[in-house]
């Protein structure tokens, strides 16, 4: 199946939505890898799990890697499906949130970050392969990028501090 137009273009937008920020506003790039790794377990918790293994299956039935088939088909036979899902939700929610941190920590998440983005690349199907990379590769590189920074502060303080700049609170005015 050829790739269509709009496909191609969703991609890019998808890609430069998550590079674009990685390079050049790295608080920015933070957050919103942050958000996009909450969401994927909030996904998970909310659609995945409630539908397994259907929905588990369905991720890796085109992967091109037999492994993931194997080991999806391993864990539902053992019925540890819910287990797994439930490992990866904690897993995406404990990355997002450590990558809105600081410190260590915040490159470590993105780290894991990367490496989760790289390792969910032989799901995507050959039919969206425009867009499945950009919400895999492109999270992962953009992770690796971000990584390349120190963040001595948390995107919420960051965030929080330019609030108060741009918009200080100022004490009523005595009468």
């Amino acid at each position: 199946m050829p790739i269509s137009a709009t496909d191609l273009a969703i991609g890019l937008a998808i890609a430069l939505a998550f590079l674009a920020p990685a390079l050049a506003w790295p608080t920015l790039g933070r957050a919103l890898l942050g958000v996009f790794f909450i969401g994927g377990a909030t996904f998970n918790l909310l659609y995945t799990l409630p539908n397994l293994p259907a929905s588990l299956e369905a991720l890796v039935a085109t992967s091109t890697v037999p492994l993931y088939r194997d080991v999806v088909e391993l864990a539902v036979t053992s019925r540890v499906d819910v287990a797994l899902i439930a490992v990866v939700i904690v897993f995406e929610a404990t990355a997002g949130a450590l990558t809105l941190w600081r410190g260590p920590l915040a490159r470590v998440a993105l780290l894991a970050a990367a490496a989760w983005g790289v390792g969910m690349l032989p799901v995507i199907p050959p039919y969206g392969l425009p867009i499945g990379l950009a919400l895999t590769g492109a999270p992962a590189l953009a992770a690796l990028l971000l990584f390349r920074n120190r963040y001595p502060e948390s995107v919420v303080r960051l965030v929080s501090r330019r609030l108060v700049t741009a918009h200080p609170i100022r004490p009523p005015e005595s009468i």
